[in-house]
């Protein structure tokens, strides 16, 4: 699927090229391209995100997150979840409590 990318501001470039890496010596300053290179003051780096329920059809969610109980378990039986997916806090420590819960439940 295509963006539309007719309603850019005259001033963006779109440049469709594979991006290999970024070179600088504090920061990224330059980022080299499969066809070319482009020298900048920053860059921001975006990864495409498919809908949960496109990942794993019938997963219940709330929203961008994931529906858990209090096992860490989905509605799917034997599919658990943790972290960031189930919603905020986004915290490591959270994080970290949630995969103990999901893993000693798996294991039971």
């Amino acid at each position: 699927m295509k963006e539309d990318l007719s309603n850019l501001d005259e001033k963006v470039e779109v440049v469709n090229s594979k991006p290999l890496r970024f070179e600088g010596s504090f920061s990224a300053e330059k980022l080299v391209l499969e066809n070319g290179e482009v020298v900048a003051d920053g860059f921001f780096v975006l990864k495409d995100s498919y809908p949960l329920t496109s990942l794993v059809p019938g997963l219940e969610v709330d929203g961008p997150h994931v529906k858990v109980d209090r096992n860490m378990e989905t509605n799917i039986k034997g599919l658990y979840a943790a972290g960031d997916v189930v919603g905020k806090p986004y915290q490591i420590a959270k994080a970290v409590g949630e995969g103990q819960i999901a893993a000693l439940n798996a294991c039971e």
